[in-house]
């Protein structure tokens, strides 16, 4: 496997991260299209365990895939959070959303 697609991968995976941190939705999206080309690349090269500095290349990649897993899940979560404070300071019953077509629900 080639050690430059690994590395991309890991840098493309860091680089998710911050953008989730920034919080500009641009940002993410042009971060996650990296993401998917770095991935197909290191798909289209094979197996990954060639060498111990792969395999530490490797792990470090997916340990950034696990942050931007958990980034993921709790900006959900203060998502939800902020909603449901509109919710109560607006006294409307029942869940504020989106629904599944993309429209507002409340």
């Amino acid at each position: 496997m080639s050690l430059a697609a690994v590395t991309a991968l890991g840098d493309a995976q860091a680089a998710l991260s911050r953008a989730m941190d920034a919080g500009g939705a641009a940002d993410v999206e042009q971060a996650t299209v990296v993401l998917a080309r770095a991935l197909a690349a290191v798909q289209a090269v094979g197996a990954w365990s060639d060498t111990p500095e792969l395999k530490a290349l490797v792990r470090r990649a997916l340990k950034e895939g696990e942050g931007a897993r958990i980034r993921t899940r709790y900006l959900a979560d203060h998502s939800r959070q902020r909603l449901a404070r509109l919710q109560t300071l607006t006294g409307r019953g029942g869940a504020i959303g989106y629904g599944r077509d993309g429209r507002f629900r409340g």
